[in-house]
């Protein structure tokens, strides 16, 4: 979950006068959920490559067989 533009525009107009440490807080929440959503996206697509792995090597055990049945039977 990435900042919304209208809460980064928040942050610029009423949060502007904040103090460091409220500031500070507000940042580093926001990076939190920032990260914890990438994570969970680059998870969904570290599965999907690895399925796409998966079927490429079964592909390759397939066009391998049939090319050595091909070889054998000649």
């Amino acid at each position: 979950m990435v900042a919304d533009p209208a809460t980064l525009q928040t942050m610029l107009s009423d949060h502007w006068k904040d103090s460091e440490v409220d500031t500070r807080n507000n940042i580093s929440t926001i990076h939190a959920k920032t990260v914890a959503t990438l994570r969970a996206a680059n998870g969904f697509k570290a599965w999907w490559v690895s399925v796409g792995l998966i079927v490429q090597v079964a592909a390759l055990l397939a066009l391998s067989t049939a090319v050595a049945l091909i070889v054998a039977t000649d």
